[in-house]
């Protein structure tokens, strides 16, 4: 599978899109998730290296969409890396994405 059949199934995977769900609509270059999946990988290899990237991509097409997985689970279904690897992967996911969940307030530094 190439790189963009695999961006492409990961943005089908997390898309709400109705259109794409439904089948009428496919994930193109063009689109929204297309373009938020490729920019993050495109980031994480100035960052840190292309094979990073790559395998994140990987790892993520084996994640479902609001299924969390710990470690373990993760390493079960990527027997392909070790768990220090996979941890190191998920770390650099983690500070990538950076945000505070929804309906959590924003912490306030108090004023001198």
């Amino acid at each position: 599978m190439t790189k963009d059949e695999k961006i492409a199934k990961l943005g089908k995977e997390i898309t709400d899109r109705a259109t794409v769900l439904l089948g009428k609509d496919k994930i193109t270059p063009e689109s929204p998730e297309y373009l938020g999946i490729n920019s993050a990988l495109k980031y994480t290899a100035y960052k840190y290296d292309q094979k990073m990237a790559d395998d994140i991509l990987d790892i993520c097409l084996t994640m479902k969409k609001r299924v969390p997985l710990t470690i373990e689970q993760l390493a079960k279904k990527n027997p392909q890396f070790d768990r220090a690897y996979l941890e190191k992967a998920i770390g650099y996911q983690r500070e990538r994405s950076g945000r505070v969940p929804l309906g959590e307030p924003r912490r306030q530094e108090p004023e001198p």
